[in-house]
């Protein structure tokens, strides 16, 4: 159960207590594909993301090596860590890295195919998604929509 500051039970809409929601979507498998839908295409929405921002066109997404330089942990450093345990840790031992220091990290990210990797794992959740989505009973026209926002992720460049 989770309680607000002062100590009441939070219900999630429909009076559902917030920790029993998940519990409850399997009793309506419409919900229940529908959140699947919703959490596919948010993964490959964010994994596409962070492939944008290591190997994004810097001209349209503006942040190219932003998310190396800063050292975020997302998917392509992860896969990185696995691949290369001793580089990654030399990468995220230098306090101040700068645009050179990313690009050379790319390319040691590059040879060991982490850029296929990420869109591989991207490609996954669209086509889950794809399957959530054609088993939900939706009007053809919402289907279309959002079959529409799919093709969006995987073709957007920004």
């Amino acid at each position: 159960m989770l309680a607000s500051p002062d100590g009441e039970e939070v219900k999630a809409p429909h009076g559902i207590p917030e920790g029993q929601k998940f519990r409850y979507m399997r009793f309506d498998p419409v919900l229940g594909r529908a959140w699947e839908f919703g959490l596919n295409m948010g993964m490959a929405f964010q994994i596409y993301d962070d492939y944008l921002g290591v190997w994004g066109d810097e001209a349209m997404v503006g942040k190219t090596a932003n998310d190396l330089i800063e050292k975020k942990r997302a998917l392509p450093f992860v896969l990185a860590l696995q691949l290369d345990p001793k580089s990654s840790k030399n990468w995220l031992g230098l306090r101040h890295p700068k645009k050179e220091h990313a690009a050379v990290f790319r390319e040691l990210m590059e040879k060991h195919g982490i850029p296929e990797q990420v869109k591989k794992i991207e490609g996954r959740y669209i086509r889950k998604a794809r399957t959530n989505l054609k088993e939900l009973p939706l009007k053809p026209e919402y289907q279309d929509q959002f079959e529409e926002v799919l093709s969006f992720l995987t073709e957007r460049k920004v």
